[in-house]
């Protein structure tokens, strides 16, 4: 029997100090009954997504993550990119290249961490950090996106 792994995402009250100390950010896992994660983690507080990962578990479909690329198969319609710094906070500014054979596109992480890159048809691209914004070291990590629309979540640390 698969079961889901419910816990609470922390609601942030804009002017308590005590909220002034979480470094945070919301993420969901899918887990079977004997601990077996069953999904790559959802980051943010992405509710319009758990409904599709919920119908193909409760249909009987393993949804895990490829175990060489990181990359999440995802109904979006275009490919996400979502870079995090090591403490799991969104980063925003950083310059995500998505490339093919022939050429690279660019886009900017926006403040939710995330760059979105929309082709006509889904194949598989590799994905590079271009460029960090100031306080962070770049990651020389090259990602694999599936052959499908899908997430990738790349880590970057802070300079030192």
């Amino acid at each position: 029997m698969k079961r889901i792994l419910s816990i609470p995402n922390v609601i942030f009250v804009k002017d308590d100090p005590l909220f002034k100390q979480v470094n945070t950010y919301p993420c969901s896992l899918f887990v079977d009954s004997e601990g077996k994660i069953l999904t790559y983690p959802i980051k943010g507080a992405a509710v319009n997504e758990y409904e599709p990962f919920i119908e193909k578990l409760l249909a009987g479909e393993v949804i895990v993550e490829s175990p060489e690329t990181g990359a999440t198969e995802n109904e979006s319609g275009e490919y996400r990119v979502f870079v995090y710094d090591t403490e799991g906070s969104p980063v925003k500014g950083v310059i995500v290249q998505l490339c093919d054979e022939i050429s690279c596109s660019f886009q900017k992480t926006k403040e939710d961490g995330m760059a979105v890159f929309q082709v006509e048809a889904p194949k598989v691209y590799d994905v590079h950090i271009g460029k960090v914004p100031e306080g962070y070291v770049s990651n020389d990590e090259t990602c694999r996106t599936l052959d499908t629309f899908c997430d990738i979540n790349m880590f970057i640390r802070k300079a030192e």
